[in-house]
């Protein structure tokens, strides 16, 4: 049974939590573990001791049916977030960009706070810090990261009982979002003296590398993987240095330039026009 103290114009009460105390080599012992509150909710005192029984009686409640999520069992958001990440299975760049939307904003933003502590209405004023602070785009990053840990937290951690992200549409002021962040020029000391740190790092491919993708607008990894000797040869497939890819690229070639749309072979016509310059039978095989 729940016990109520009152002391001066505050009301206390105790309850058990389902938990007891450890010993010195971490098992547990029959002392129970009692858990207390001031009000139903932080910031919020208790109107009288029959409140406080009641709430007292809800938690014990919860207990007896498994439901109850002890305060040693609430763990932080910085950790949560640590702990979310490293079951993370995506791929390099998706990885690497929850890692910085992590590390920069929903980190420090929430270090103080636990999983079970953030309601709507904080939800609410950290997605007006991210919307007056970040572009449009980083902004929906950074919430849709956020919105996947809470999911998560509810799902799959039982860390909370509902997630606090509540998304009303068509409230509020109307603001044109901005589609398209505004480009500014970028200085050619600026891709300089990246290219030189990449040649301290890289070497001379570094240098290559940085300055092939600022004047050239490829984007990295996929388009400059392609952008390989054996992918980018004039000789291609004949050049790849693979040589099963090489044989299968160069017999689908072939039998491309045989047949054609037209399904028709036309085996001789076809071998007036393509040949696998500089290739021999040892190369091929």
């Amino acid at each position: 049974m729940p016990s109520v103290e009152v002391r001066g114009q505050n009301v206390r009460v105790k309850w058990w939590g389902g938990e007891y105390h450890l010993d010195e080599h971490g098992k547990p012992t029959k002392r129970k573990k009692y858990e207390s509150a001031s009000g139903p909710e932080p910031g919020v005192a208790f109107e009288d001791e029959d409140e406080a029984y009641n709430f007292g009686l809800d938690r014990e409640s919860e207990v007896r049916n498994g439901k109850y999520r002890p305060k040693s069992a609430e763990m932080n958001m910085v950790e949560y977030c640590d702990l979310w990440f490293s079951t993370l299975d995506l791929r390099v760049r998706t990885v690497d960009k929850y890692r910085s939307i992590l590390n920069a904003v929903i980190k420090p933003y929430w270090r103080q706070w636990t999983v079970g502590q953030i309601t709507p209405v904080d939800y609410g004023m950290f997605k007006t810090y991210v919307t007056n602070k970040y572009s449009e785009l980083y902004k929906r990053g950074v919430l849709s990261v956020f919105r996947m840990l809470m999911d998560d937290a509810v799902l799959k951690y039982k860390l909370r009982d509902e997630t606090p992200v509540i998304d009303q549409r068509h409230r509020g002021r109307y603001e044109k979002k901005q589609t398209r962040r505004v480009k500014g020029e970028l200085p050619i000391e600026a891709v300089h003296q990246l290219a030189v740190n990449a040649d301290h790092v890289w070497g001379y491919a570094g240098w290559v590398y940085i300055w092939t993708v600022a004047f050239t607008g490829m984007r990295p990894p996929g388009e400059m993987y392609g952008l390989q000797r054996g992918f980018a040869s004039p000789y291609w497939p004949a050049s790849d240095p693979d040589r099963d890819r090489r044989r299968g690229q160069i017999d689908g070639t072939r039998e491309w330039m045989c047949c054609g749309s037209s399904g028709r072979c036309t085996t001789r016509a076809a071998s007036r026009f393509w040949r696998a310059p500089n290739t021999t039978r040892t190369e091929l095989s």
